[in-house]
């Protein structure tokens, strides 16, 4: 009689074992947390990547700001009269565009002069200041002329041989005869228009803005609502200036704004502050 051997389980019989339902369970709660802490540390670093890029930014905007303002604010002089506005949060003053010497007196018209301009020409309608000498020999009658440009012819030279530069003549406007003579060669013309500086609101946040010709531009934000822009007019004593034509320094501060948030939920912002001292 043959005996029938059974088949054994295990290794030996061909047999293969699984997992249990404990350990695929235990296995998936593994996994999931361990791509949970993945996903935690992946949000971490691109919130800390988020706030570092709006520090920067902010940054770049108060210095870009802050370098605007001092360039401006060094050619005001506020002895002459140049400083208009001196608000908390808004300034306004005489820019100046560009700057000439006159190397001749006279020309197509009784009030014509030949200026050698370094940068820019002259532009017809801008408003000019025109140094005034009187007595060469004094500074007390010596002064800053307010006229205009009222007309503009180029091709014009100073100088001879190498020495020769370009040159436009302009009728100045605005002047009398008793105030003409008093313009010598050599006298320097200054060109510029009035701006004002303060905090606007636009559509993304509060921002640097200058008026120019009733036009509003931005430049430079988001910056913190209300206070994202201050002024102080200091006098040659460092106390509050009473006058505008009392100013000597202008100190300028800058607070930017953002929607970014850090580690601990504070709003991603930055100041900073300079000190600019007047052409007086």
């Amino acid at each position: 009689m043959n005996r029938v051997r059974g088949v054994r389980n295990g290794p030996r019989g061909g047999s293969r074992e699984g997992f249990s339902l404990v350990e695929l369970l235990v296995a998936i709660v593994i996994g999931a947390l361990l791509m949970g802490a993945v996903y935690q540390v992946l949000v971490s670093n691109q919130r800390v990547s988020a706030v570092q890029r709006e520090q920067v930014q902010s940054q770049q905007a108060l210095r870009a700001g802050l370098s605007l303002l001092a360039q401006e604010l060094r050619e005001v002089s506020a002895s002459g009269g140049d400083l208009l506005v001196t608000d908390e949060g808004r300034v306004g003053f005489r820019a100046f565009r560009a700057y000439g010497v006159v190397c001749e007196v006279g020309g197509v018209s009784s009030r014509a002069v030949t200026v050698a301009h370094l940068g820019r020409s002259f532009r017809l309608g801008e408003s000019l200041y025109v140094f005034a000498d009187g007595d060469p020999g004094l500074t007390v009658d010596d002064e800053w002329l307010i006229s205009s440009v009222s007309g503009v012819q180029t091709g014009h030279l100073c100088g001879s041989g190498d020495g020769e530069i370009a040159a436009e003549q302009i009728i100045l406007g605005g002047l009398s005869d008793s105030q003409f003579t008093r313009v010598r060669r050599g006298a320097p013309v200054r060109a510029w228009e009035e701006v004002e500086y303060g905090l606007e609101e636009f559509e993304d946040g509060w921002h640097l803005a200058r008026a120019l010709d009733g036009s509003v531009a931005r430049l430079v934000g988001p910056l913190e609502a209300g206070v994202g822009l201050e002024f102080e007019y200091l006098a040659v004593d460092g106390m509050t200036a009473g006058d505008p034509s009392d100013v000597a320094r202008v100190r300028i501060t800058l607070r930017t704004a953002s929607p970014a948030r850090d580690e601990w939920g504070h709003t991603v912002a930055d100041t900073l502050t300079t000190a600019v001292f007047l052409r007086n």
